[in-house]
């Protein structure tokens, strides 16, 4: 039998996701073993830095055109992630 984060639940749901957590504290809380937005990013500007970086990544690799990089990096500058 699963135990932790999840246990119990269904698992075929097409298109949705888990949001990770916001804080550590918030994290353990909730059981999820996932490291939260704030242990991942440190900040906004960590988020934004680390989209940035992979939306460039993904252009120079072709697999994203570089109107969609800026549109995404527009996004992450803008969203309330770690504000």
């Amino acid at each position: 039998m699963q135990e932790g984060y999840g246990a119990g639940g269904p698992c075929g749901f097409m298109g949705g996701f888990i949001p990770f957590a916001r804080t550590k504290t918030d994290r353990i809380a909730a059981g999820d073993p996932r490291p939260s937005l704030e242990e991942r990013y440190h900040d906004h500007e960590g988020f934004v830095s680390r989209v940035r970086a992979v939306a460039q990544a993904q252009v120079r690799d072709g697999w994203l055109l570089p109107q969609d990089a800026e549109r995404i990096q527009y996004q992450a500058e803008t969203s309330d992630v770690l504000r």
